[in-house]
């Protein structure tokens, strides 16, 4: 079995148009927008080489907790994956808290 090239590449798959231009950030998008749908309490960090607005707005809106460019400082890497945590707990925590309301005394 051989192995595909990578997009870009010849015989490399290229993704919903864009050719070999930022395929892995495209699908990084699309796997949180997959994610967030079924699980909305889950928080993506995005790590990319590539340090543009317009992905990091798409990705903002696909529902991404921090785009961090590759080459970021270890402790904002620490500070968003920290972070993300946190908030994930606290969506779970909200969550039980509707699902089980505390019951009156008495």
């Amino acid at each position: 079995m051989r192995a595909r090239p990578p997009a870009g590449q010849p015989g490399g798959r290229e993704i919903d148009g864009f050719g070999s231009r930022r395929p892995r950030v495209l699908i990084g998008v699309a796997v949180t927008r997959y994610v967030k749908e079924r699980s909305p309490n889950t928080q993506v960090v995005l790590f990319t080489a590539y340090d543009e607005m317009s992905l990091s707005l798409d990705a903002t809106e696909a529902g991404v907790f921090a785009f961090l460019v590759k080459g970021c400082s270890p402790s904002l890497i620490l500070q968003a994956l920290s972070g993300a945590w946190d908030e994930k707990q606290r969506r779970d925590q909200e969550d039980s808290q509707v699902a089980h309301p505390p019951t009156g005394t008495g």
